[in-house]
C-alpha cells in the first residue's frame, strides 16, 4: 500500500477522528480486498491502537470536497 495522501478528518457528527488514505489500489481492486490488506498491515506492523474502523479508504483521484 503506498497513499498518494493521507489526513486526519475529524467526523463532528461523530466526534470521531478517522485516518483518510487515498490509495491507487482502490481504482483496481475491489475495496474488499484493499481492506484486508490494511488488516493484515495493521495486525502486523502497527505499534500502539488503531482499528480498522477508523481508517477510510479511496480512490486516490478523490477530491476534499467529495470526502
Amino acid at each position: 500500500m503506498r497513499p498518494t495522501a493521507a489526513l486526519w478528518f475529524l467526523f463532528a457528527d461523530e466526534d470521531t477522528w478517522r485516518l483518510l488514505l487515498a490509495l491507487p489500489a482502490m481504482a483496481s481492486n475491489p475495496p474488499q480486498v484493499v481492506y484486508n490488506r490494511l488488516i493484515d498491515i495493521l495486525n502486523r506492523r502497527v505499534q500502539g491502537e488503531i482499528s480498522v474502523d477508523r481508517v477510510g479508504l479511496m480512490p486516490r483521484r478523490i477530491t476534499l470536497s467529495h470526502c
